[in-house]
């Protein structure tokens, strides 16, 4: 039961518009309880729904540049995990399936560069005519929806020592969601990118204490579409919690986002490379129950998010349930 349990905070991301949208491919916070811990060979099944209310100053969606943005993301992801009875360096091999489906709604300033014709007089009163640039302001609101990003994680490896459990795995970012140049809501990024994690569990099963920290680095590629290069991101979360009772935990949740390289790209350049960071702090509740004899696993977190810096700054919400196939 505590191996499933593991999956309710482990390998599981979704995708969408820091980087371009000034929102990560890599959600922060899916990794909480037990985020190194691999369960015992088998078949699960996880559901999240995600909430993100977040604002922003200054950002590019959808090659569109924004003076600022309001979004609120909301997502159902499916995860598919299958741990093989397969060894490998000593540890259990697996692989899993995330595909996301959701909505993206956003109210933003947009602005826009046009020529604008002056008319001023010489010293001798003559017209003299000259062409300079104004910058115009608009109001724009657009909603997207439908499977975002996909990512492929063919190989996962999770070692067991005593308490100690060790995880690493990497991943592919497939771009499924549609992406619509000039669309400022848009459920995909347009471009793959390379997910490499690895993490521990401490786990003290007499004192019911657990400590848990899992790290890694997004390597976005191209959108070839607007010609824009997300920089690399780099994630850390971590965990500290403590069981009540068998079946009930509650503890601190938190994560670090850290861009490692600047966006590239015209409107990248323009806002200085839009290197973007943020630290995000709640509490997070663990729970188990049986449903005619199949167990189930929930978890529920809030973030609360400071420290940003180019980044949708907001609120995180999750709510995630497990079950073994």
């Amino acid at each position: 039961m505590w191996r499933v349990f593991s999956l309710i905070c482990t390998f599981s991301f979704a995708s969408l518009a820091a980087t371009e949208g000034a929102f990560p491919l890599y959600m922060n916070g899916y990794m909480s309880s037990k985020a190194a811990w691999m369960p015992d060979p088998g078949l699960y099944f996880r559901n999240d729904v995600y909430h993100h209310p977040g604002h922003v100053k200054g950002s590019v969606f959808g090659g569109v540049a924004l003076a600022k943005a309001n979004a609120k993301i909301s997502l159902d992801v499916l995860n598919v995990t299958y741990v093989t009875p397969l060894k490998l360096l000593g540890a259990n091999v697996g692989c899993c399936l995330i595909v996301p489906f959701g909505r993206v709604n956003v109210h933003a300033e947009v602005t826009t560069t046009v020529p604008q014709l002056t008319v001023t007089k010489d010293n001798f009163g003559l017209p003299v005519p000259s062409i300079d640039d104004r910058t115009i302001t608009r109001k724009q609101h657009q909603v997207a929806h439908g499977i975002a990003d996909t990512l492929i994680v063919p190989l996962m490896l999770g070692w067991h020592v005593d308490n100690l459990h060790f995880l690493a795995y990497h991943g592919v970012f497939v771009p499924t969601g549609k992406y619509t140049k000039g669309k400022i809501a848009n459920m995909g990024q347009n471009h793959f990118a390379l997910e490499t994690d690895a993490g521990f569990t401490w786990l003290n099963p007499n004192w019911g204490t657990e400590i848990s920290a899992i790290t890694g680095v997004t390597v976005n590629f191209t959108n070839h579409k607007i010609h824009y290069r997300s920089g690399t991101g780099w994630h850390t979360e971590f965990f500290l919690g403590q069981y009540l009772t068998p079946k009930i935990q509650v503890g601190l949740a938190g994560y670090w986002f850290y861009q490692l390289t600047p966006d590239k790209g015209s409107q990248a350049d323009a806002l200085n490379g839009f290197r973007g960071r943020v630290l995000g702090l709640g509490p997070c509740l663990s729970t188990q129950f049986s449903i005619y004899k199949i167990p189930i696993f929930a978890n529920i977190r809030y973030y609360k998010e400071m420290h940003s810096k180019n980044y949708l700054k907001g609120d995180t919400f999750y709510l995630t349930i497990t079950i073994p196939l």
